[in-house]
């Protein structure tokens, strides 16, 4: 029996001893929970990431408006100076008096997005990497150039040449030779980038300027007489960083190759020889004359001021696209050119169209813009590319003549289809939104639009159940309206006589629902068959055998009540749908 019982004790103590401790095995669920924790939050989070600072100062965890009232402070570069040196002159340059500052949007923008823009795992191990190493974001910055030019002009003094270049030119029948003069000029933009960043890392303190050899390289007569022999080629206009230029045209000259030469040896600075030219047909002249010279077309919307927040939007994106130049074929995009609708962008909260509902949301106001610009590209008869309506209706245009915009999923789009560069000019200023696109008008041309409802979108009637509501009665939240489709039409005529008839896009205006409360016994009840709820009326006793006369519809129920008018009646302002 002791046997027996030894037995039993020692495998109920193995027994013990192979059981699993509550720890191991809690621990990898807690692990696990940690890790998608971390994952979930790298991921999801609109604050700064850990560890990081912009300049010295730490900036971890701050939201997006922190960030920007910490670069509103204007403390960031204070007392912050650098030392120019050139040839021996030495100057101190504070960033005060250089009016440097830093780029508020741009700089919170590209904090915000550090280590945010990988995919899911890259932004959690871009975190993780944060948790353990410091970040140094330098800000961008603005120098007011013209300041830093007087400054860097009064240390290099003397020292400094201005070049003269060399080149050749026509003039009448004559072909002038320029000869250059030599140059020694401190490199301008390199010095910028060198006191930027010696301001924003204060790391450099001491900038040595040189100055740099500018001189054009020497004429070559095999290489002037070729150019000069070929066939005339025609001036031409092309965009270079945004904007429209024109390159000169190149015509044939006719003249002896030994006369170059001699008028390029020669110690003269300006030899002139008498050549004849054959000119291009189209000539620099002529398109500099063409360029941006008519008005094409131009429209004009009002928008309220007193709502600051929506006319700060309407102008903002005003300011975005005023002065974009575009070449003939060339496609505008609204949504790429006013840039990300966030409040490091310049956006402030307003009203939008959300789910055929009115709410507030960044950047209310913005459609505006892009209705406004619509309808000017409209008249200048240019090829919609992408133009989609608002789910309802807008009372600061005309129906069918509005164009919203959702970012990164609804644009507004045209191509310049004319022959010559066309301007976008758009101000907002006093209540007033005008857009003008000026090129080169057909003054033969005119255009006209026609825009006709060609369907009704049945309002319908929405019900929640309330005890507070005495049977028999409904009472009216909000009041419904009848949606309707339009259709548009451009027709271009050439004197007087019509020469294209084009449909647009089709403009489709949702229905609102009518809100009612009821009693949970009238959900059902048919239409018409309720009294309208008055706050502090008595209702009819329930003994009463009498039922309840039901009143013929009036005009005071407003499901026939065209939708311009109903939003009129809910809010001056009228929001966009994002």
């Amino acid at each position: 029996m002791e046997e027996e019982a030894k037995i039993v004790q020692e495998e109920t103590s193995v027994k013990k001893a192979k059981k699993v401790p509550l720890w191991a095995i809690i621990s990898p669920a807690v692990v696990v929970c940690l890790i998608l924790s971390v994952m979930i939050y790298a991921n999801t989070t609109k604050k700064v990431f850990p560890n990081i600072y912009l300049g010295d100062k730490k900036v971890a965890s701050y939201t997006e408006q922190e960030l920007l009232d910490t670069l509103s402070e204007g403390d960031i570069l204070k007392d912050d100076s650098v030392i120019l040196i050139c040839q021996g002159n030495r100057r101190t340059v504070t960033a005060q008096e250089l009016e440097a500052e830093p780029r508020v949007p741009e700089t919170a923008e590209k904090i915000l997005e550090t280590g945010k823009n990988k995919g899911f795992f890259g932004k959690t191990l871009e975190f993780l990497r944060c948790l353990f190493v410091k970040t140094y974001i330098a800000p961008d910055l603005k120098i007011n150039s013209a300041k830093l030019d007087e400054i860097l002009t009064e240390i290099s003094g003397p020292k400094e040449i201005k070049a003269e270049p060399s080149g050749y030119e026509l003039q009448g029948e004559h072909l002038v030779i320029k000869k250059g003069k030599p140059g020694f000029q401190i490199d301008r933009e390199k010095a910028l980038e060198e006191i930027e960043r010696a301001l924003v890392t204060k790391e450099e303190e001491k900038i040595e300027l040189t100055l740099e050899d500018t001189t054009n390289s020497a004429l070559d007569a095999d290489e002037i007489f070729e150019e000069l022999s070929k066939e005339p080629e025609d001036a031409y206009y092309e965009k270079v960083d945004g904007k429209i230029i024109v390159h000169s045209d190149k015509p044939k000259v006719d003249l002896y190759k030994a006369d170059l030469v001699s008028a390029i040896k020669s110690d003269e600075k300006e030899v002139k020889i008498k050549v004849t030219a054959k000119r291009a047909e189209i000539t620099k002249e002529d398109l500099e004359e063409k360029l941006f010279k008519d008005e094409i077309s131009t429209y004009s919307s009002r928008y309220s001021e007193s709502n600051v927040s929506r006319s700060t939007n309407v102008k903002l994106a005003t300011e975005r696209i005023n002065g974009v130049e575009l070449m003939p074929g060339e496609v505008f995009s609204y949504d790429n050119t006013i840039g990300s609708r966030t409040t490091a962008n310049g956006f402030k909260m307003a009203g939008v169209y959300i789910n055929n509902k009115q709410e507030l949301g960044i950047g209310g106001g913005i459609c505006q813009v892009s209705s406004t610009l619509y309808a000017a590209t409209l008249y200048a008869n240019f090829e919609i590319v992408e133009r989609v309506s608002h789910s309802l209706p807008v009372s600061y245009m005309p129906d069918g003549m509005d164009a919203t915009i959702s970012e990164g999923y609804i644009d507004f789009r045209f191509k310049n289809t004319s022959e010559y560069p066309v301007r976008i000019v758009a101000t907002a200023t006093n209540g007033t939104m005008k857009v003008s696109i000026l090129g080169v008008k057909d003054k033969d041309i005119e255009v006209e639009i026609i825009s006709s409802r060609t369907g009704v979108l049945p309002s319908k009637t929405v019900r929640t159940a309330d005890e507070t509501i005495p049977q028999g009665y409904k009472k009216v939240t909000t009041k419904g309206t009848d949606g309707y489709t339009v259709s548009s039409v451009r027709v271009v005529r050439k004197n007087g006589k019509e020469i294209d008839r084009e449909v647009l896009t089709r403009s489709r205006y949702n229905a609102t629902d009518r809100e009612e409360l009821v009693n949970p016994a009238d959900i059902e009840a048919p239409d018409g068959t309720l009294l309208d709820y008055v706050e502090g009326a008595v209702p009819p006793a329930e003994e009463e055998p009498e039922t309840p006369e039901i009143p013929e519809e009036t005009e005071e129920v407003t499901e026939e009540t065209p939708a311009e008018e109903t939003e009129t009646t809910e809010t001056e302002e009228i929001i966009i749908e994002i």
